[in-house]
């Protein structure tokens, strides 16, 4: 009875530890990569790109944007598009963080850093 009891309690520890971690999901996109970025899509795990997150608005260099993924989900996807059509996508895990830089590379590339 002891060993059921404890492992009840590890499973709901367990479950409740993940839901509030997941519920730490929100966080601010910096784009700090000298291009403006015309459109911005996120999907969680098995799901489809969501609409644009920008709508008729573009994320110009120096600006920023809240992003609040889909459900209470700690892995997704991000894909930007630049002027040229180009799309870049990302996998994050973003529980726990706030802020997430998009920043270019001598490569021509984008990479996100995350805090």
């Amino acid at each position: 009875m002891k060993t059921l009891l404890a492992a009840t309690l590890a499973a709901v520890t367990f479950l409740t530890t993940g839901m509030a971690e997941a519920a730490n999901n929100r966080f601010e996109l910096h784009n700090y990569s000298g291009e403006d970025v015309f459109e911005v899509y996120i999907r969680g795990p098995a799901t489809e790109w969501s609409d644009g997150l920008l709508g008729p608005s573009i994320l110009e260099y120096g600006d920023s944007l809240y992003i609040d993924p889909l459900g209470h989900q700690c892995d997704f996807d991000v894909m930007l598009v630049t002027y040229d059509g180009s799309e870049h996508v990302f996998h994050e895990y973003v529980c726990n963080i706030s802020d997430v830089e998009l920043t270019s590379y001598s490569g021509g590339g984008f990479r996100f850093v995350t805090y």
